[in-house]
């Protein structure tokens, strides 16, 4: 897991992975845009709030 963190931190393309972010608070509407595969690629829960 560590490898492949470091790889994409390395990609400059993987943040182009990433389509939504959202905040711990915002955790249900993360879930269903997640399984939306029209609507995203990757989606991010921030634990951090950053």
């Amino acid at each position: 897991m560590d490898r492949a963190l470091a790889v994409l931190a390395e990609t400059p393309v993987a943040g182009e992975l990433i389509t939504h972010a959202f905040g711990l608070d915002a955790a249900s509407e993360a879930s269903g845009i997640a399984t939306d595969d029209q609507a995203s690629c990757t989606v991010l829960l921030e634990f951090n709030g950053s």
